[in-house]
């Protein structure tokens, strides 16, 4: 069979010379033969030490699954509050398993579970462990769920989840699955609640679109015992210069004074949004933005209520915004404008959009400058936030929305309200320099 060439019927001299030509072919490339058979057997040996590899690590985390189904139980949640008010919770902090073996208890970080779930998902194929992976991978993708979920719910300044936790044993998997499924079905519906009932607080108060929700929060806990903060403690100058972004001129005096004014129940933990709102209102001077309507120069090339999408050059995006508020002869206030950049929050974003929304103030011009500079996540979260606040509520329709994008780059938003791009002359450079002179 080595010599193909060659057929039964063939006499012995066929064979000998095809045998010959065979041979010295071989004999040319014998040294490139050797090379290849070693390449060859190096090669099994390292797809046996691969099969190995996988049969251990297949080995470890059926058993380390097993083992959490007869010992283990999942943990998450925080019993303690935040040392740093403002620190972001992390989902390493947030979750963890145990696992009871008689006096030997073990523990496995989120890093750890997150790894194993990793390994499960690779060999999840196999139909001998198929059940018990899937079931695993099932929990463990839902259990993230809830800490994300925690995560906001603590950070929009729900007081039952400041400090929280809750275990999970694991010994029945599909039953911790409608366990965990129920409870973060429950914690999903308390979230849009609870942010539905401050958003609508917040539309009722304007001076609280200043803050974010985790500031105001902040501000709702500190204001409620200023009074009694000793002038050393951090926290006290904290909250004044929190307050100060919206009233430069604000005094501990006057706060004070209007703490006290206001005050329903000293000895509670936390102020009513709508008792800091009143006090935020009388704190806060007359607004930055002078009154009257936006002038029919401005309104006749953009539309009130929507989102108007402006395509520049790169050079030309400042240009745009002073071009625009050149035509309502005056500057734009810090809260008309944000420029995106790639440290953007969602928190920001969101800050924003309410203000635009929420405001009542006939000559406020929102400018959203550089989406294509945040991330895909940032842009889906501007899309649906503008439509979940235009949705949800009874909002006015007298605002003006203007997003300025560079031409040619991509973004989500871009794309999603291309149909709304207006067609914007903009100032000449020396009457924008000559504007801005005017606003120093």
């Amino acid at each position: 069979p080595l010599v193909f060439d060659v057929k039964s019927g063939d006499g012995y001299d066929k064979f000998k010379i095809a045998f010959n030509e065979m041979y010295d072919t071989v004999e040319k490339s014998l040294e490139t033969i050797t090379k290849k058979l070693k390449d060859v057997r190096d090669n099994l040996d390292w797809f046996k030490n691969i099969q190995d590899l996988q049969t251990d690590t297949t080995k470890l985390s059926i058993s380390q699954v097993e083992e959490l189904k007869q010992y283990g139980r999942f943990i998450i949640g925080c019993k303690e509050e935040k040392t740093d008010f403002f620190e972001e919770r992390k989902i390493d902090d947030l979750m963890r398993a145990e696992i009871q073996n008689g006096e030997k208890c073990s523990k496995m970080k989120y890093e750890e579970l997150k790894e194993l779930n990793s390994n499960l998902v690779l060999i999840r194929v196999q139909q001998d462990h198929h059940h018990k992976v899937h079931n695993f991978i099932q929990v463990f993708s839902k259990l993230c769920q809830i800490c994300d979920t925690f995560k906001k719910l603590n950070e929009c300044g729900h007081e039952s989840y400041q400090k929280w936790s809750h275990e999970f044993e694991y010994g029945d998997p599909e039953a911790t699955f409608e366990e965990v499924e129920k409870l973060y079905t429950n914690m999903d519906s308390e979230l849009k609640t609870f942010q539905e009932q401050l958003e609508n607080k917040i539309k009722q108060c304007e001076p609280l679109t200043n803050f974010t929700l985790l500031q105001l929060l902040f501000l709702r806990r500190k204001l409620a015992r200023f009074p009694q903060m000793s002038i050393s403690d951090p926290i006290y100058h904290q909250t004044l210069m929190l307050l100060q972004a919206i009233n430069p001129e604000i005094s501990e005096e006057d706060l004070k004074k209007h703490i006290h004014s206001n005050s329903q129940d000293s000895s509670s933990n936390s102020m009513e949004l709508d008792e800091l709102g009143d006090i935020l209102n009388r704190l806060t001077p007359n607004p930055t933005i002078r009154a009257g309507d936006i002038p029919e120069l401005v309104t006749s090339t953009f539309q009130k209520g929507k989102v108007n999408l402006v395509k520049v050059n790169k050079r030309d995006i400042f240009r745009c915004v002073l071009s625009l508020f050149k035509a309502t002869n005056r500057g734009p206030a810090a809260e008309e404008v944000l420029c995106c950049t790639p440290d953007t929050t969602e928190e920001q974003i969101s800050v924003f959009l309410r203000r635009t929304i929420f405001i009542k103030n006939s000559q406020q011009i929102s400018c959203l400058l550089c989406p294509e500079k945040l991330t895909y996540q940032l842009n889906k979260h501007f899309i649906e936030e503008y439509q979940r606040l235009t949705g949800a509520f009874n909002t006015r329709s007298s605002y003006l929305l203007v997003v300025v994008t560079e031409d040619n780059a991509a973004s989500e938003i871009a794309s999603t309200y291309i149909a709304e791009t207006r067609q914007f002359s903009l100032a000449d450079p020396t009457v924008i320099k000559d504007f801005t002179r005017t606003l120093r």
